[in-house]
């Protein structure tokens, strides 16, 4: 499927088509706002720089090259357009971390946006995100769901959802968005965009709206690797005023050799939950890096997964407590339903920790461990499968089969989502699957604006992302 984006807004194109002449700053800027007309998708953004303003600052830099037009050269970015996640800093515009009772307007902007701007990145517009950057699915936003690029139905993945489909729609060269446990990188892939993580603290994380302080990253989207290193070059160095912030402590390797070794997980760490096409696309990865001169060498997985725990069953929940706590105690009913519950969870689970409590031993009335005893006892809930009929997990239908090939599940976007969120007419269920689609973006069908069988409440939901 060739889009917009492929015939003209990768950065080093652009910079071709400047430096030769043959594309102007305010022709691009002028095909860049009529596509995102065309595009029409509302929930995309939470903030539009004015047209106007846009169209100005596309004439400044056009008349800077007639003055200098060494200028071109020397600009990096020079004319590339972006966006900005909503909940980092742009000056004179509001920052909401998609919650309106939250939101702010600061007076300067974050170290990233000015470094940037210096650049010469002409800035389109803020986007949408999971309600304070608390989710991975892109529907926790009063807001709404920014459309996915590819197939309507399916989520567009989050919590970075309008930077990544922003970045994949063609509607901008790169975006901003924010990592702190996959925000980043989760949405890039059901996207099929390229999501980078920097390394703590490479990017200065001042001004943007914390999710967990210790772990967020300012993430990049962009349509090639290219493309992010570009980005990734402008946006990083220290900044004083950041405690986080830490120097690039060496020159990047640029190529592996024509041999190198990669690490992949024991088999028996592998987890595919039933979906054997998402296991024979992993195969096929690795397959392709063997042919680059790699040799796979099999690691234990188990570290990075208590590594992973520590996200959401240690102390750094109770960080994404601290950024809402006012809110939260103060309006409670102005900020999204599963954000409340996940602040509520976050207070539970510390407490309920052996180093909180002065034991090892369980409190059978303390509420996390009522809650970790509810989800243990608790049988499978049943889903509605594309038939429309139920089932349970594949073990249960076929007991030759073990827990590690687990029919995937396939949840409707709208059970994620805050009820008070804007609903999206959306194309019939049974409608064939796009072709190009991400595979990563199948176990999870977007039935927005469905009604569902109450027998199927948000109570698993909460459970499994609270």
């Amino acid at each position: 499927m060739q889009t917009y984006r492929d015939r003209l807004l990768a950065i080093g194109s652009l910079r071709r088509a400047c430096l030769d002449g043959v594309l102007s700053i305010v022709e691009l800027v002028d095909r860049v706002l009529s596509h995102i007309a065309e595009w029409g998708d509302p929930a995309l953004w939470i903030a539009r720089v004015d047209n106007v303003r846009i169209r100005e600052q596309a004439h400044a830099l056009a008349a800077a090259v007639k003055t200098d037009p060494g200028i071109v050269a020397r600009l990096p970015l020079y004319g590339v357009p972006f966006a900005v996640k909503d909940n980092i800093d742009v000056a004179g515009m509001p920052t909401t971390a998609a919650c309106p009772a939250f939101g702010y307007t600061p007076s300067r902007s974050a170290p990233v946006i000015g470094r940037l701007l210096d650049a010469g990145a002409v800035l389109i517009g803020k986007t949408n995100l999971d309600q304070f950057a608390t989710g991975l699915v892109g529907t926790r936003s009063p807001y709404g769901v920014p459309r996915n690029p590819f197939d309507a139905r399916y989520i567009p993945g989050g919590s970075s959802s309008g930077s990544a489909v922003a970045v994949a729609a063609g509607l901008v060269s790169f975006a901003l968005g924010t990592d702190t446990a996959g925000s980043g990188r989760v949405p890039a892939a059901f996207n099929n965009i390229v999501g980078l993580k920097p390394t703590r603290g490479l990017l200065s994380t001042r001004g943007v709206v914390p999710a967990c302080r210790s772990l967020d990253c300012v993430s990049v989207f962009a349509q090639t690797t290219a493309d992010a290193a570009a980005v990734f070059e402008v946006t990083t160095g220290f900044d004083t005023e950041d405690p986080l912030s830490r120097m690039r402590p060496f020159a990047a390797q640029e190529k592996f050799g024509s041999e190198f070794r990669f690490g992949v997980p024991a088999e028996c760490d592998l987890e595919f939950f039933g979906d054997d096409e998402a296991a024979a696309l992993f195969g096929h990865a690795i397959e392709l890096v063997e042919k680059a001169g790699g040799t796979a060498v099999e690691i234990a997985f188990a570290p990075f997964c208590d590594a992973g725990n520590l996200l959401y069953r240690g102390p750094w929940v109770a960080e994404r407590f601290v950024a809402t706590e006012r809110l939260l105690k103060e309006q409670p009913g102005r900020c999204c339903r599963l954000l409340a519950r996940s602040s509520r969870m976050a207070v539970h689970t510390v407490l309920s920790m052996p180093f909180a409590r002065n034991e090892g031993q369980s409190h059978p009335s303390h509420p996390a461990d009522q809650h970790n005893r509810k989800r243990q006892q608790k049988q499978p809930r049943l889903f509605p499968t594309e038939k429309g009929r139920s089932h349970r997990d594949e073990s249960d239908r076929n007991p030759g089969k073990g827990a590690e090939h687990r029919r995937a599940r396939r949840v409707p976007a709208d059970r994620w989502a805050d009820k008070g969120a804007e609903q999206h007419d959306h194309a019939d269920d049974n409608a064939p699957h796009q072709p190009g689609a991400p595979r990563q973006q199948r176990t999870m069908r977007l039935q927005i604006g469905r009604q569902h069988d109450q027998k199927h409440d948000d109570k698993h939901v909460r459970h499994r992302w609270p």
